[in-house]
């Protein structure tokens, strides 16, 4: 009896360039979808940060600009722009009280830069920064401190480097050192950004700056 042979179909495997665009597609569409809400949301700090630009006529200490330089994981560059004001008056008057006492807490407002080999990422942070100045230790006219800062953040971009950050919002835990004359501060700080895990995987960031603020 003769048997006819069987067709045996051949099962498509993707070549390594198919694999390789498919990743690059996906993480274009990524990108595309969280900048359009990086965007968006910008709309709404925008509003926020005018108001609090428009009053920087105002002196005595209130108000503060600064610039810091630094480095993430993986050959990041970092820099960043704050503005700060101090804000205890609006509270009660404990934390007024404190702030005479060499607590200060502070509305800030950071917009930064990070700069990678393969691509730059764009972001803003809105917070509240707290800052005790130790004036019993002080040399000359310098004011050791150290301050803690929270706060939540955005990003254009949810990869820099290696880092895949899966979200544009992210929250942020700020602790530094350094020290303080009566219109500038000198710091080093050392930042965490992550999701908390709202959504995997969240590689977070890591990053330290040094910086100086000048206040009037």
């Amino acid at each position: 009896m003769c048997q006819l042979p069987i067709a045996r179909t051949a099962i498509f495997q993707p070549s390594p360039r198919l694999i390789a665009a498919t990743r690059i597609l996906k993480k274009h569409r990524k990108r595309r979808k969280n900048s359009r809400a990086f965007r968006i949301t910008a709309l709404v700090f925008s509003p926020g940060a005018l108001l609090l630009c428009s009053e920087l006529l105002r002196a005595d200490n209130i108000y503060s600009i600064g610039i810091e330089y630094g480095n993430v994981v993986d050959d990041v560059e970092v820099v960043q722009l704050l503005v700060t004001r101090n804000i205890a008056e609006w509270f009660n008057q404990r934390i007024a009280d404190a702030s005479s006492q060499g607590i200060d807490t502070q509305l800030a407002i950071t917009t930064f830069h990070w700069t990678h080999s393969e691509n730059d990422l764009y972001g803003a942070s809105i917070g509240a920064r707290f800052i005790y100045s130790m004036h019993s230790l002080q040399i000359a006219k310098l004011t050791p401190h150290i301050e803690y800062a929270l706060g939540t953040a955005l990003i254009s971009d949810t990869i820099i480097g290696t880092q895949d950050m899966s979200t544009a919002f992210h929250f942020k835990n700020q602790l530094g050192l350094g020290f303080r004359t009566q219109h500038y501060d000198f710091f080093v700080r050392a930042s965490h950004l992550s999701n908390a895990s709202i959504k995997q995987p969240n590689d977070g960031l890591n990053i330290l700056t040094a910086g100086v603020i000048f206040k009037f």
